[in-house]
């Protein structure tokens, strides 16, 4: 695609190419020849072609030329030749080798080509001839961070935005790289900088508005997902991203699905489904039914509690289990998740029908997404039909909006009747619940509750802050006020997102010294956290899943509210495969009493406490065979309903 003037600049800087490359590079001519000036000139008028006839000529009479021969190379950078683009500019330096910014554009060059070290080595080049040189700071830093060297980044990018503080690409490097260090704060700092200087930074708004979704300030958060998609109507991830952050607030159920409808609307109208092909139970009934698990969540990570049982106990005389990773990275838990399949398929490189077309060809029957529209979906694969009967489940507590995903797996608790008109999907409804908990082993014992030899009684909620928004906030404030001896327990990741939550709550007159912030750790000592709570508040509209569980797991009872969303009865599930269907309330008043009367009798609360994860255990919410076996009648039962 040729680059305008006007165009963001391609080294990423978020200014215009006019006001920052074809700058830099006028201000690097070695030489004013009235064709070299002609050569320019078409080059900003975006007549390439033109342009690089005249460089061409100027190296036939001149063969050495360092500007034509770095033009030349730019030119094919552009059009995509990074080969050509590296032995051109390659020969601009042979001619001129202190020209800091051909050593940069050599290392983008070969970046492109894969040639890590050398790219580095050109880099670094660059910035031994001008250390100040602002492009190549920028550059070297996010060839760093793509290495995911975010700190080593993070000193360069740093001095970029000393020496040009108006330069938002900058910023926004910055900004990944503090969010590869995990601090978050700062990294939204920088996002917002980038923002202030460049609006239509697209990017740049997405990112902000996904660690303003972990801040829980959701409202914000779209509105500029909703800028990103002005700027960029056919940007699939602020969309996606937007479709997730309606989760965490009350928005009318019928936007919701109408947005999901959208969304499939303008991304998968022009995908074609590949050819059909009849499911395997049209074969010799000897042969096993084909079920393909796509997940970029086989790692470490929430996912794993709920398909480490299945996998483990599918019945292998019926079905054969494929799974295919999205993760870019896979760690110890993959390697344990891929032990217990029969095909484990690396996937994340694969473009979308490249994927759908690996899982035809693997003669898939029933595929099932795990993700919805959480990070590193591949919802688009599915849109080309590459099995017979598709399904959604447990990822994401919507539906994908999509018609080619015929099935979604709930049960008649977190999806009651009411709900089925705002899935795009038929419901699926397990037995017992959609849910079943396999934690990992050696994870820390349960303990008394502390309230019992305490005057405080502490409520603990260890969500995501995304789902803390503010009619949360008001029910959890007003148990607060009911029990004055309580306190709040909460983990926040982000000093922003945990000022957010002490603000509100000093403005709605409950001391700061009840709430208590504790900082992220990992797994195992998070767990911990579990074992100073009396008990836990679930999140509404968009219930707990995972936490939910660990809780009980821990010990821990929680109290729910059966909101109307699709995605606010799952804690409700939960308590109703666990035997505590009295935790559930079916309004925000309700919630609030139930807490307030468990806070105040203390023998009721001991009582659900006794043995709960010995009780949890022997329930249907970790009863593994039993739920896959529920699962794979279901499976059975949609290939069956397949017209012929």
């Amino acid at each position: 695609m040729e680059l305008s003037r006007n165009d963001p600049c391609p080294c990423g800087s978020g200014k215009k190419y006019k006001r920052c490359c074809l700058l830099l590079e006028q201000q690097n001519l070695t030489g004013t020849s009235p064709r070299l000036m002609q050569a320019l000139q078409l080059y900003e008028a975006e007549q390439f072609e033109a342009a690089e006839k005249i460089y061409r000529s100027i190296l036939t009479d001149v063969p050495s030329n360092p500007d034509a021969l770095h033009y030349l190379g730019l030119i094919e950078f552009r059009h995509g030749d990074f080969a050509a683009s590296v032995r051109h500019i390659s020969l601009a330096i042979t001619s001129k080798p202190s020209v800091a910014h051909f050593h940069c554009n050599l290392g983008n060059s070969l970046k492109q080509l894969g040639q890590k070290n050398k790219a580095e080595a050109a880099y670094r080049k660059a910035l031994r001839l001008d250390p100040n040189l602002t492009l190549g700071l920028v550059n070297f830093g996010s060839f760093l961070l793509s290495e995911r060297r975010s700190h080593e980044a993070i000193d360069l990018l740093l001095k970029a935005v000393k020496i040009d503080p108006n330069h938002a690409f900058a910023w926004y490097a910055l900004g990944q790289a503090w969010y590869e260090e995990e601090n978050i704060d700062s990294a939204a700092q920088c996002y917002r900088q980038a923002v202030a200087l460049n609006a239509d930074f697209t990017d740049a708004q997405i990112n902000l508005a996904n660690i303003l979704i972990r801040f829980g300030d959701c409202r914000d958060a779209i509105q500029h997902l909703q800028e990103a998609l002005r700027i960029n109507p056919n940007n699939l991830y602020a969309y996606q991203s937007y479709l997730a952050a309606l989760n965490y607030d009350f928005f009318p159920n019928e936007d919701v699905l109408q947005a999901h409808q959208n969304w499939a609307a303008q991304f998968l109208s022009r995908i074609e489904p590949l050819p059909e092909r009849p499911p395997s139970l049209t074969k010799p009934t000897t042969q096993r039914i084909k079920i393909g698990y796509l997940s970029p969540d086989f790692r470490r990570h929430a996912m794993r509690f709920f398909v480490r049982h299945i996998f483990k106990y599918h019945d292998r005389n019926r079905f054969e289990v494929f799974c295919y990773s999205l993760a870019g990275r896979e760690d110890d838990e993959s390697v344990r998740l891929k032990a217990l399949a029969d095909h484990w398929l690396p996937c994340a490189s694969l473009d979308d029908r490249a994927l759908a077309q690996h899982i035809r060809d693997d003669g898939i029957d029933v595929l099932v997404d795990l993700a919805g529209h959480t990070a590193g979906n591949k919802l688009l694969a599915l849109a080309y039909k590459p099995a017979p009967v598709q399904v959604t489940m447990l990822g994401y507590m919507n539906t994908s909006g999509m018609k080619a995903i015929g099935y979604r797996v709930s049960d008649s608790i977190a999806c009651p009747p009411n709900m089925e008109a705002f899935f795009s999907e038929k419901i699926l409804r397990m037995p017992n619940s959609q849910w079943c908990y396999m934690p990992d082993e050696n994870i820390p014992d349960c303990v008394p509750a502390p309230c019992i030899s305490s005057n405080e009684f502490i409520f603990g909620a260890f969500h995501n802050t995304a789902k803390m928004n503010d009619t949360l906030l008001a029910a959890w404030c007003e148990i607060l006020r009911r029990v004055p001896q309580g306190k709040l327990l909460t983990v926040a990741w982000g000093k922003e997102a945990g000022q957010r939550l002490k603000t509100y709550l000093v403005d709605a007159g409950i001391l700061d010294n009840r709430l208590v912030i504790l900082e992220p750790k990992p797994y195992t000592q998070y767990l911990c956290y579990y074992q100073l709570a009396d008990l836990t508040l679930d999140t509404f509209p968009y219930a707990g899943g995972t936490v939910s569980c660990e809780s009980l797991w821990m010990g821990v009872p929680f109290i729910t509210y059966a909101a109307p969303t699709p995605g606010g009865n799952g804690g409700a599930s939960i308590l109703v495969a666990a035997g505590l269907k009295q935790l559930i309330a079916n309004s925000i008043e309700e919630y609030i009493d139930l807490a307030v009367t468990l806070a105040n009798n203390k023998d009721a609360l001991v009582t659900i406490r006794t043995n709960l994860r010995q009780n949890i255990e022997s329930s249907p919410l970790a009863d593994g065979v039993r739920y896959t076996h529920e699962l794979e009648n279901l499976f059975t039962a949609a290939l069956a309903a397949i017209p012929y």
